[in-house]
């Protein structure tokens, strides 16, 4: 898919490294650019785009209408979407309430970071690529994730955390990030930056 005009507060840094890992197009103009050129990149773009768009037909578009058909009445104005022990699983949060203001996920994995695109040396590019695809399997292939492969991709040597996999989720679905910050909840419940 081709690049979205960047909105208004969204990170082009961060939402650029999501198209990357989600196997998207990026404007010409993008500091990623080389990277989305790279062999190893079009192989992952072509592998990923087939697998969404099987997912897509097999199941999420049957999601969405059994969505509309049963859960439409009861959410109705969806202030906040609450999802414990979700892990990196924003995809079926969405799929299912795509009309909340907020979604609060929470679970015991690493949150981690995005990956510095633009200083990983190709062999590095490929291994990301291909930790992101086993990282992304079960979800693709069962609709849920299988919490020791997670632990165990997450963990993996360039993909750090649950965060690249949402950020893949969010701009496949349209979505640009706006910020990734590394925070906590106080004891007088006020957020703040994590020690």
């Amino acid at each position: 898919p081709a690049p979205a005009v960047l909105l208004p507060g969204a990170d082009r840094a961060l939402t650029d490294t999501a198209r990357v890992l989600a196997g998207m197009s990026l404007d010409p103009s993008s500091p990623l650019a080389p990277v989305a050129a790279k062999p190893e990149w079009r192989a992952w773009q072509k592998e990923f785009d087939t697998q969404w768009t099987q997912a897509t037909t097999e199941r999420f578009v049957h999601m969405a209408a059994w969505r509309d058909q049963e859960l439409k009445a009861v959410t109705g104005d969806c202030s906040t979407l609450m999802y414990p022990f979700s892990g990196p699983d924003i995809l079926n949060a969405w799929l299912l309430f795509p009309d909340c203001r907020r979604y609060v996920l929470f679970g015991l994995e690493q949150p981690g970071s995005l990956p510095p695109l633009e200083q990983l040396p190709a062999d590095r590019l490929a291994r990301l690529l291909d930790e992101t695809r086993n990282a992304l399997n079960d979800l693709l292939a069962r609709n849920y994730f299988i919490t020791k492969h997670m632990l165990r991709d997450t963990a993996a040597q360039e993909l750090h955390g649950t965060l690249p996999l949402m950020a893949v989720f969010l701009v496949r679905m349209d979505a640009q990030l706006i910020s990734a910050r590394d925070v906590e909840i106080a004891e007088d419940g006020q957020l703040r930056p994590r020690t």
